[in-house]
């Protein structure tokens, strides 16, 4: 979320949106900080079940096999490092071993929360369906 951008002229609609940004930084500089103090911490502790799935996906569909061979699936370590992929992290090797970025966190975020709001509308959804469809079965 760029604040630039928003173009907002009431100082109340500029406070709400500073509120939310100042609690998404909270939360991509908790996991951060988790993923670098305690790298083998469970990803359920503080990524939901759809989060996970699209954390999944995610490296099925755009990560070779080298990217990821230190990490194992499923720990928070596993999670940022895609993370920061999405925002354009290019891997250890090519930053001189550097973790990533703040700003590249900060971009690999905010693609990764549209792509989790899409698929928990996809959840929502196909529970809705099968609630639905237990009726007329």
């Amino acid at each position: 979320m760029n604040s630039e951008e928003t173009q907002l002229m009431c100082y109340d609609a500029i406070t709400t949106l500073l509120s939310l940004m100042v609690v998404s930084t909270s939360i991509l500089q908790r996991i951060a900080i988790l993923a670098r103090e305690n790298p083998e911490l469970d990803a359920n502790a503080e990524f939901t079940e759809a989060e996970i799935a699209v954390l999944e996906v995610i490296e099925q569909e755009n990560f070779k096999p080298h990217m990821m061979k230190n990490t194992k699936h499923g720990i928070i370590a596993w999670a940022v490092l895609l993370i920061a992929y999405l925002g354009g992290y290019v891997g250890a090797t090519a930053s001189r071993g550097r973790p990533p970025g703040a700003i590249v966190l900060a971009r690999g975020y905010q693609r990764f929360k549209e792509r989790s709001a899409m698929i928990q509308e996809v959840f929502i959804d196909r529970k809705r369906f099968d609630k639905l469809y237990s009726r007329f079965s």
